[in-house]
């Protein structure tokens, strides 16, 4: 192999940091095969130290070869670098032994306000700015450590890392402000947890309720419908701690030893905790436990949520693997102590993440007013099928979709079903497919034309908020006119102009479908549209031999490109209510150089 030399834009930037105050460095650039980079050696010198941090402290600058593009990662020295974990630090472990810096990487590349309060906090990208922009930050993220300030009122709370093994099961909980508050009320420490199976993965489980040690229900996670149709195949148990678990400065306990540690310093004996909770899970198997502690949102602010991080139990002590101890509470206590959780008994933490409706669309969420909406959807054609993906990805929890057609083989080049849907109604396929979308979505589906004839369905159609109109049946509108909808709804049609050039967005709020002002509003545009496509010399698209019939023409790009229109077009009337009816058309606009944009072109 031939040897490596560095380019000349990363000894430009080290070049620029040659008389930095209190940077020193100690050996130049070495090729690092197993990174594909380079490793510098520093000597960084402050003038002040504290418990964890010293005034001087070594540091292993990696840079990746294609520099200034690529990480840049600074490492703390086996010999004579910092040996703690701090905030804004990878866990700090010893790692791998043919290297000779630690694991612990410090987190730079952050916008972070602790490291970022001077205005450089855009990372620049020039081969002269950018290994001195994080040597920079590196050392005021030292001055930070050194005063307990990496962590500053204002910024976001950061958990600690929690070292995950790989190939384990991962957990979900949904909580928030107000099952915040539930907690606060109830005076268990510890108790039971029942998870589900997350469908058929084996290793995905979400939290369904969490009870007394007597079985009584204390609190049940809020989930939509497909998760509340899993099986409850798994029994764990959930403790309570006042406070996140750490080890200083900021280490989150990587065995059973320094997890109970960390909880003395809380007043609470983690091995008692489990063993007064443990007996329904005494049976011979592994079992999940959730550890669970108050964080805020906002550095020095009030808590505002559980979090809990779950690990794997080891085995515990029961009746068929305690011989020489006692089969009793204190048996098999004192056992655990001394043969199960061993001094360095790894923990195996689970990944662990909120899936409440609020955290998991932190994204892209649309407003309340929709969210908080039952939304009814008629018609689960191609519009439809991209419109109700479109809201239920954006947090609508309620929707209902009320279609009697079947999928046809010719429906799949528009539309969000599949092959393995072919000749199932689309409602229902549709729904089962929204519903996985999102762990909160209640979707519910009418194999029916509308309006139904039962009288329950009929209710769950009167209960909207929302009425969407998808279908462009104009036989339609005279049911939608008609029928009884006991009270004040935002009624909304979309339908599409001749190849999804255009897009048609009604809507009007009150008891009824105002029918004959959405026909004088609309069908002079109709009318036009249809004019234009005839003189174009175009044919309608025809499907099938011998008895067949015309199609609509539009391809999926199109009503891809235009209905998201009609998801702002509903945002807007959602927030407005408007007292009268409204009638918006969008359409593209292209130019020599191809599409150009979209425009409103009435009103």
């Amino acid at each position: 192999m031939p040897e490596m030399k560095p380019s000349e834009a990363v000894r430009t930037g080290r070049r620029l940091l040659e008389g930095m105050s209190g940077v020193e460095l100690f050996r130049d650039f070495q090729w690092v095969e197993d990174i594909n980079g380079w490793q510098l050696h520093y000597r960084i010198t402050l003038e002040d130290s504290s418990e964890f941090v010293p005034r001087t402290t070594d540091w292993y600058v990696l840079i990746e070869e294609s520099y200034p593009w690529g990480y840049i990662r600074f490492h703390p020295a086996k010999k004579d670098g910092l040996i703690h974990t701090f905030p804004h630090q990878w866990y700090n472990s010893e790692g791998k032994e043919e290297f000779p810096f630690r694991a612990g990487f410090l987190c730079l590349d952050t916008s972070i306000h602790a490291i970022g309060r001077h205005g450089y906090d855009r990372e620049p990208y020039t081969a002269h700015e950018r290994l001195r922009w994080h040597m920079e930050r590196a050392v005021e993220w030292l001055h930070d450590a050194i005063q307990n300030k990496l962590m500053r009122p204002g910024d976001p709370y950061e958990l600690p890392q929690f070292f995950h093994y790989p190939a384990m099961q991962m957990v979900g909980f949904s909580e928030d402000a107000t099952s915040f508050s539930k907690w606060a009320s109830i005076p268990e420490d510890c108790g039971l947890v029942k998870f589900s199976q997350c469908g058929e993965d084996p290793d995905i489980y979400v939290v369904r309720s969490f009870q007394s040690l007597q079985g009584a229900e204390l609190i049940r996670s809020s989930w939509g419908s497909a998760i509340s149709l899993f099986k409850e195949p798994m029994l764990g148990i959930w403790i309570r701690l006042p406070y996140v678990p750490v080890l200083p400065p900021w280490q989150a306990p990587l065995t059973w030893a320094e997890l109970n540690t960390a909880c003395l310093q809380q007043g609470v004996s983690i091995f008692d905790r489990i063993n007064s909770c443990a007996e329904p899970v005494r049976d011979g198997q592994q079992h999940l436990a959730l550890f669970g502690f108050p964080i805020p949102r906002i550095v020095d602010e009030s808590p505002s949520q559980i979090y809990w991080k779950a690990a794997l139990l080891p085995v515990l002590s029961w009746k068929k693997n305690s011989t020489g101890f006692r089969t009793t509470q204190g048996g098999y206590l004192e056992r655990d102590r001394t043969q199960v959780f061993v001094s360095d008994q790894p923990i195996l933490w689970l990944t662990t993440e909120n899936w409440h409706q609020k955290e998991i669309s932190t994204r892209g969420r649309l407003p309340d007013v929709m969210t908080s909406k039952h939304v009814l959807l008629i018609g689960a054609g191609a519009v439809g099928s991209v419109l109700a993906e479109m809201l239920v990805r954006g947090g609508v929890e309620r929707l209902t979709i009320i279609d009697e057609d079947l999928l046809e083989e010719g429906n799949l080049v528009r539309h969000t079903l599949h092959m393995g849907d072919t000749k199932r109604p689309k409602a229902q396929a549709l729904m089962e497919r929204l519903n996985f979308v999102s762990p909160h979505a209640k979707v519910e589906a009418i194999v029916k034309n509308f309006p139904p004839d039962d009288s329950e369905d009929a209710e769950r159609v009167r209960s909207a908020d929302i009425v969407i109109d998808t279908t462009a049946n104009d036989g339609l509108l005279h049911h939608l006119h008609a029928f009884p909808w006991g009270g004040l709804k935002l009624f909304c049609s979309f339908s599409f102009g001749m190849k999804a050039q255009k897009l048609y967005c009604y809507a009007a709020s009150g008891d009824t479908f105002p029918m004959e002002d959405y026909r004088n509003q609309i069908n002079p545009h109709i009318a036009a549209d249809k004019d234009a496509f005839e003189r174009s010399g175009e044919e309608m698209p025809m499907e099938g031999t011998g008895c067949w019939h015309r199609l609509f023409p539009a391809r999926i790009d199109d009503i891809w490109l235009l209905t998201p229109v009609a998801v702002k077009f509903l945002e807007q009337m959602a927030a407005l209510s408007p007292a009268k009816p409204v009638l918006s058309v969008y359409e593209q606009v292209n130019g020599s150089n191809g599409l150009e944009g979209i425009r409103r072109t009435c009103p």
